[in-house]
């Protein structure tokens, strides 16, 4: 009975999570805590690049960060993450340009590149970053410095 009470329990609390998102796009749910759900993918989104705040990622003061590759590996926290490229893609809104990104769900992101967790396999020395001003992907050296955007897996039951 316990553990069938606490499935039940779990369900609802996931369920009425995903009831108070509002739809911010297509397959997109605006949270409300500054997430955004995908609902495709069940991939959660923080809505700001990290270092941007505020409910439109612009609170005054706040720009957004940028780190090398290893730095902006290691914000995660066993939570979050760094995205790999193809999860980084499906945020990717191919019918717009500067920003390559739906900017309901995701205000304020600039135009510029943000890091994959994804090695590049033709050179250990390199990584892929997205463009979000056309939304294509590339390789770069693991030392530049590029926006992070991180990701957390969909909750299990």
């Amino acid at each position: 009975m316990k553990i069938f009470v606490f499935f039940v329990t779990s369900c609802c609390v996931f369920l009425s999570t995903y009831a108070m998102a509002a739809s911010c796009g297509t397959n997109m749910n605006d949270n409300g805590d500054g997430t955004v759900t995908d609902m495709t993918t069940g991939l959660t989104w923080r809505q700001c690049l990290e270092g941007l705040t505020g409910g439109s990622c612009d609170d005054l003061g706040t720009t957004a960060d940028t780190k090398t590759w290893s730095d902006a590996v290691d914000m995660g926290d066993g939570t979050w993450r760094v995205p790999n490229v193809k999860e980084l893609q499906s945020i990717v809104d191919e019918s717009a340009k500067d920003p390559a990104i739906n900017t309901t769900c995701f205000p304020n992101t600039p135009t510029g590149y943000v890091w994959s967790s994804s090695p590049y396999a033709a050179d250990g020395t390199r990584s892929w970053i997205v463009s979000f001003s056309n939304g294509q992907a590339g390789a770069v050296a693991r030392t530049g410095a590029y926006n992070v955007r991180l990701v957390r897996d969909a909750p299990t039951l």
